[in-house]
């Protein structure tokens, strides 16, 4: 069993580049209030909003997971996970070293065709493989949907956002490099 991801440690992250919650949501256009939410507990982020605080912040998501030590093996206990409910998706982390150059998240999105309108945009590339259902990636030019089997790969600083266009389960595996301090 998976632990969830802490997004709590937001505040101290924020504290320590002497950010307010006025900065960091001057810089993300998200409310200072729903971030005071997102450090207290009280709210998962959205998937769009994670990634613009992590952008904002110069980080990524595998800040606020605890740091595996090195290993050839990472056990299902040690994986943590969110669910980002505006997007229907639960993402969970595969691999997270922050010594590494690779990191691998399990990417689980159900069978709705609503999702939010907001684009993810991330400063590196990333690339899924699809072991169930179907993904859709909608970029602003053009929509590649994805079935069994398919690789996609998401340039660097490229606007796109995933949907499940099947009537199952999407599930796909995706390796993204080590930003800043984290994982991609």
């Amino acid at each position: 069993m998976s632990q969830d991801i802490d997004f709590t440690r937001l505040k101290e992250i924020r504290q320590e580049l002497g950010w307010s919650l006025r900065d960091l949501a001057a810089k993300t256009d998200v409310s200072p209030s729903y971030l005071s939410l997102i450090e207290r507990g009280r709210t998962v982020p959205t998937l769009p909003k994670i990634h613009r605080i992590c952008n904002a912040l110069g980080i990524s998501i595998g800040h606020f997971v605890d740091d595996v030590p090195p290993s050839p093996r990472v056990t299902a206990e040690q994986h943590e996970s969110a669910t980002f409910h505006d997007s229907y998706a639960r993402v969970t982390i595969l691999a997270s070293p922050r010594d590494s150059a690779v990191s691998m998240f399990l990417f689980e999105i159900e069978p709705v065709e609503v999702s939010s309108d907001r684009m993810i945009t991330h400063p590196y590339p990333e690339y899924g493989y699809v072991i169930e259902g179907q993904l859709k990636v909608v970029f602003d030019d053009e929509v590649v949907i994805a079935s069994k089997g398919d690789t996609v790969r998401v340039e660097a600083g490229r606007p796109h956002r995933f949907l499940n266009p099947g009537t199952t389960q999407s599930v796909s595996v995706w390796s993204a490099p080590t930003y800043g301090d984290g994982i991609g």
